[in-house]
């Protein structure tokens, strides 16, 4: 049911996911909008980019993970079983960030309030033994799916979430790249092969 603290949490949800300055996705389209490609294509390589499991299914893996600890009640079991499967905790660890990601900590409150005991001791208890098994803290993922398991959401609408929430900031990124020199992201290869031989003359823009 749509409660004023659950539309809260979606709303600072979908604020805080919208842009994350230069992520993979957002770069793509940018890239993209720096051929001239029209905004759809734009956002079209933009989810290409989000599709895969690391980027905007991310959060998938981890509201299953909180799932199975609400379901069980074995948070330390789940969180072994999570690092046996996967070497480590899905929604734990963000690369930019030494401690928790700031998106978490705003997030995770607004959870709090709106869970049931249950839902709240699960994800009490998965990022308590998280913590003690790798020292690793939640990222934005782990606080999307608590959000998902506390208003019930069913498997895979983390990642709807996600992509609408960051549709908005794609479009920004988009229309400021619009603004900026063409052409700009082209990187070079550096050849590491044999001796090649005299150049052919092609051009290194093709």
């Amino acid at each position: 049911a749509p409660t004023s603290s659950r539309l809260e949490l979606l709303d600072r949800g979908l604020t805080a996911l919208a842009d994350h300055e230069l992520a993979t996705s957002t770069l793509a389209a940018r890239v993209a909008a720096s051929t001239r490609a029209n905004p759809y294509a734009c956002l079209l390589a933009a989810i290409g980019a989000v599709s895969g499991p690391l980027h905007g299914r991310a959060a998938v893996l981890t509201h299953r993970l909180l799932v199975d600890a609400a379901a069980s009640g074995q948070s330390e079991a789940v969180v072994a079983s999570a690092i046996d499967d996967h070497g480590r905790v899905p929604g734990f660890g963000h690369p930019l960030y030494d401690g928790i990601d700031p998106r978490a900590e705003l997030l995770l409150p607004l959870v709090d309030a709106v869970s049931t005991e249950e839902v709240a001791q699960a994800v009490d208890g998965v990022r308590a033994a998280t913590l003690a098994a790798t020292g690793a803290e939640p990222d934005v993922d782990f606080a999307l799916a608590a959000l998902a398991l506390a208003t019930d959401m069913a498997p895979g609408a983390t990642e709807v979430v996600f992509v609408t929430a960051r549709m908005v900031g794609w479009v920004a990124h988009v229309m400021e790249e619009y603004g900026e020199r063409p052409l700009r992201f082209r990187p070079r290869s550096i050849y590491t092969g044999p001796d090649p031989g005299p150049s052919d003359g092609l051009s290194p823009d093709r």
